[in-house]
């Protein structure tokens, strides 16, 4: 039987049911009228992101696009206040942007401590995380170590829902490798209430959009970075960098080229690059390899001759490569050319300096060899001398009435002992050279050359030579004038006292056996004269019949000279006694 309760309910019930139902449609109708307001709300935000995000890309730089991120957010985002930070390489913040602060409260802003790498970690972990955003309540406390690192809200407490005033919410900034680049933070919700991670969707868009300004603008950033350092190289290049496009013509010519070359930019651009070359033939056959891919070795560097505007011949070491577009494809050529005429005067340098090393050093061997022949040949023409000048030796000759003969043979003696002391002194050149001197080349034989050799650094002074054997005198004498000094001679040794008291000699030679004074009474009486008069005192063999060298060597003599004389020796005492009379004036 069918139950007809429900039509003898009363009045009230009926209205009671009527009632819950407006109830329940009314809620339903906010619940509608709600979600409505909420898409459209969405949509409108999504919009207008839409549009920040056409105005970020037309920016001009990164300060700029942040400031409309910013201002995009707390337009659209449900939010009044945002800060934007950008963090370096050290974590540290380097740039800001703002929106929705005051004047003062911006001030403030710059002087609050920053949040140090630490605390940034904090703020990030999983625990605060809702979305891809990190909300911090006011209750925790980390909220409370980073309640001096903001700005205090403008508004009461009683103005929210259940969001605080020292609540902090931020969003990471990401860049395309995950690093941390910065960090979005709002305040002060429209709606007073706590974030969720729907409600953070479009507030998320906004800082994805940042993260995205951020990396492009470092991106074109290093890019301008590369590309004025890149033309800086170019341009500030000693060496000619040149390339061309597909068909050989050159399109860039920097500076480089115009020094080395002499065309300028606007004169040689669009011309074919074979113009610059001497050999167009060996130019071709390489942009043809480098165009085909086939010369591996292009890039290696080469010699070659280029050719100036005024038609100078320059060597070069060329560097060549082929210039290629994404997809391979050939588009031109590049090459880098060395001027190679300094170094081709160096590598002459060099080769002349090697030449002269090589020269000096066989200019001392020759000395060195020719002067062992010359002492051996000069000492067998002394003791050859000093033989036939001999009393017994002249009587033996006397008495076979061969005087002439003794006479004859004693010249051609002198004379091999003049020849020979010009051949040193010719070493002595020869050794001038070899201690690094220059010298002069003259016409020799049809297309040879010989050398010119200068005088070497002769010594000087004023030399007595005393000896009774004429031959000794003028031996001693041809040799110390081809050193340089200025020579005069005395027979005896009264002679040699009279002419070293009548004017000033630096040093006397003098035997020690001769007529009218010995070698002591010489020094004797020259050193009680002329204090700063040097006195040599030579013998023969060692003999010294009136101990004259002893003496003398008691009372302060310098050097002895044994005959026959080594020329070497004749040389370095003479030297030695000169440095001792300057040293003590």
């Amino acid at each position: 039987m069918q139950d007809d309760s429900a039509r003898h309910e009363g009045p009230e019930e009926v209205r009671s049911q009527r009632d819950r139902l407006l109830r329940e449609n009314e809620s339903l109708g906010r619940r509608i009228v709600h979600n409505d307001l909420e898409r459209k709300r969405t949509a409108d935000q999504v919009a207008h992101l839409f549009r920040i995000t056409a105005a970020v890309l037309a920016a001009g730089d990164l300060e700029e696009q942040l400031e409309l991120v910013a201002h995009g957010i707390v337009t659209a985002c449900n939010y009044r206040r945002c800060l934007i930070n950008l963090f370096d390489d050290e974590g540290r913040v380097w740039k800001r942007a703002h929106a929705g602060l005051g004047q003062e409260e911006a001030a403030a802003l710059t002087e609050a401590p920053l949040l140090t790498p630490e605390e940034r970690a904090r703020i990030l972990d999983e625990r605060h995380r809702i979305g891809n955003s990190y909300f911090v309540p006011h209750d925790s406390s980390l909220a409370q170590d980073l309640a001096d690192t903001g700005v205090s809200s403008r508004r009461a407490e009683d103005e929210f829902l259940d969001w605080h005033p020292e609540d902090f919410l931020f969003v990471p900034l990401h860049g395309m490798d995950e690093r941390l680049v910065g960090t979005v933070s709002v305040d002060d919700p429209q709606d007073g209430r706590r974030p969720t991670a729907g409600s953070l969707t479009v507030l998320e868009l906004f800082a994805r959009e940042a993260a995205f300004a951020i990396e492009q603008s470092t991106l074109l950033r290093k890019l301008e970075e590369t590309r004025s350092y890149l033309n800086n190289v170019v341009a500030g290049s000693r060496d000619a960098i040149v390339t061309t496009d597909v068909e050989g013509r050159i399109v860039l010519w920097n500076a480089g080229a115009e020094r080395m070359l002499g065309w300028k930019q606007e004169e040689i651009s669009g011309k074919s690059v074979l113009t610059v070359y001497e050999d167009e033939s060996s130019a071709r056959a390489t942009m043809k390899a480098l165009r085909s891919g086939q010369d591996e070795d292009a890039a290696e560097v080469k010699e070659t001759i280029l050719v100036s505007k005024d038609g100078d011949r320059i060597p070069v070491s060329l560097s060549a490569s082929a210039l290629l577009d994404e997809t391979g494809r050939f588009i031109g050529t590049a090459g880098i050319s060395r001027d190679l005429r300094p170094w081709k005067k160096l590598e002459k340098r060099l080769l002349e300096a090697e030449k002269a090393t090589t020269i000096r050093e066989l200019a001392a061997s020759l000395c060195h060899e020719t002067n062992n022949f010359l002492e051996t040949i000069l000492s067998a023409g002394q003791v050859s001398l000093l033989t036939l000048d001999r009393d017994e030796i002249c009587r033996m000759y006397e008495a076979a009435g061969k005087e002439s003969e003794l006479s004859a043979e004693v010249d051609r003696l002198t004379v091999i002992s003049q020849e020979a002391l010009k051949i040193a002194a010719l070493t002595n050149r020869l050794q001038h050279v070899a201690r690094g001197g220059t010298y002069e080349t003259v016409e020799y034989i049809h297309d040879m050359k010989m050398a010119d050799l200068p005088e070497g650094p002769g010594l000087s002074g004023r030399i007595l030579v005393a000896d009774d054997r004429e031959y000794i005198r003028r031996f001693l004498k041809d040799f110390l004038v081809l050193e340089g000094f200025q020579v005069d001679t005395a027979e005896d040794g009264r002679e040699a006292v009279e002419m070293a008291c009548a004017s000033h000699y630096d040093v006397v030679l003098s035997d020690i056996k001769m007529p009218h004074r010995n070698g002591y009474e010489v020094f004797e009486q020259v050193r009680a004269e002329s204090p700063d008069t040097r006195v040599i005192l030579m013998t023969a063999y060692g003999y010294d019949p009136t101990h004259s060298i002893a003496r003398a060597s008691d009372e302060g003599l310098g050097a002895v000279l044994f005959k026959p004389f080594q020329m070497a020796r004749v040389r370095a005492v003479i030297t030695e006694a000169l440095a001792a009379g300057n040293d003590a004036s």
